[in-house]
């Protein structure tokens, strides 16, 4: 990390850093597209040979995206192969966001996001896809993202 490093990156990386240490992905080291304008589109990214782990911050959203980084019988070429995390968690662990509160601080934000992804995502972070084929495939209803600005 640098000193003049954009806080979210620096705040994303600290959060998912499991990702490396327990899991063996390797940090993607992206260029800063928005210098100007850090507040527009910022992320950290973390590579597997299965899984890309991306975590964006884009006009004050905040998401992690999960991308399958091989084709199966399921994710094919020319299906998507990426998933939000807060649609892939209840197909993961079903009922794991019935009743959370989202802490409105964004640090606080992505450690709930990073708790909950390696809490309840080990055997994808290792590289079982099946959950992401099952989405793929319509097991799961769209999932309404929460707004950080709601507990």
């Amino acid at each position: 990390m640098t000193e003049d490093e954009d806080p979210f990156r620096r705040d994303a990386r600290a959060a998912f850093g499991f990702l490396e240490r327990d899991f063996g992905f390797l940090p993607v080291e992206e260029p800063d597209l928005n210098s100007s304008h850090p507040s527009l589109f910022t992320s950290a990214r973390w590579d597997s040979p299965m899984l890309t782990v991306g975590v964006m911050r884009e006009k004050g959203e905040v998401d992690v995206q999960l991308v399958a980084r091989i084709d199966t019988p399921v994710l094919r070429p020319y299906v998507s192969h990426t998933f939000s995390l807060l649609r892939v968690l209840p197909q993961l662990a079903p009922g794991c966001l019935r009743g959370i509160e989202w802490p409105k601080d964004e640090r606080a934000f992505l450690a709930r996001l990073a708790g909950l992804l390696r809490r309840h995502g080990g055997e994808l972070l290792r590289g079982d896809l099946r959950a992401l084929e099952t989405l793929s495939r319509g097991g799961a209803p769209p999932r309404r993202r929460p707004d950080r600005g709601q507990a």
